[in-house]
């Protein structure tokens, strides 16, 4: 028979007690009109031993503009005014200059080890960044096991290359050991700025038909410096891969 525990927490036959303490878990939550932080606690019951394990994560210094961002694009729909804003445009400038930091700072080949998750081309599409936060890191980018890399092409082809550009900055400020993001052929000038090419769908385009020819272009501008910081895919070096084996056996 299984045993019941007393309400006074004590056993059957009064034996030992069995303590859950309140885990002191809390985040902040951004109102993405006004750009408010306020900490809110999670309600949540964890053991002891849990909240030892949550205490021994790394912690990450709280950037409020880049929590902004992430906020919003949950829902960019509701903030549709907002992202066609100057206050929009000036936001993104501020970013940029938070992220071309913290890419400069890393070394020119990036080490990883596993486990890591690997992400393809983006292209503008904001609903694949909504799937993988939904599926992949539906705890949290600081509670989800592993790293993320990035390969390049956040840009041209889909109609939110800003949205998706910014987006990952936002999450490389937030966590910058966690999120690994490379260089694609698509964070050149000479591709994203292919307006005769991609026409409406280019990178360029996107930003002059969102804040104007001067703004739009100094957008684009200060985001093409930033990934001039990114490593490409080419320098970026797997540890614990497995050897890659020649169709006769011979390991190359």
């Amino acid at each position: 028979n299984g045993r019941c525990l007393r309400a006074d927490g004590g056993g059957e036959g009064g034996g030992p007690r069995r303590k859950h303490l309140p885990l002191s878990s809390e985040r902040n939550e951004v109102d993405p009109t006004t750009g408010a932080v306020r900490r809110t606690r999670m309600n949540r019951q964890a053991s002891i031993a849990t909240s030892e394990v949550l205490d021994t994560l790394p912690s990450y210094q709280a950037d409020l503009l880049a929590q902004k961002f992430i906020e919003i694009y949950k829902d960019p729909v509701a903030m549709v005014t907002y992202l066609s804003s100057p206050e929009f445009a000036q936001d993104i400038l501020k970013l940029a200059g938070k992220a071309k930091t913290i890419f400069e700072a890393e070394q020119r080949c990036l080490f990883l080890e596993s486990p890591i998750y690997v992400f393809g081309d983006t292209h503008g599409n904001l609903e694949d960044l909504h799937f993988f936060s939904d599926n992949i890191w539906k705890l949290g980018i600081n509670l989800s096991a592993g790293r993320f890399l990035f390969l390049g092409d956040y840009v041209d082809r889909g109609m939110s290359s800003l949205e998706v550009v910014t987006y990952l900055m936002a999450l490389k400020i937030l966590y910058p050991t966690k999120i690994y993001m490379l260089r694609g052929n698509h964070e050149t000038r000479d591709v994203n700025g292919w307006e005769e090419h991609y026409e409406e769908r280019s990178f360029i385009r996107q930003c002059k038909d969102r804040f104007g020819e001067d703004m739009g272009e100094l957008v684009w501008e200060e985001l093409n410096q930033v990934c001039e910081g990114h490593r490409y895919t080419k320098l970026c070096r797997f540890a614990r891969m497995p050897p890659a084996v020649h169709p006769c056996g011979r390991v190359v």
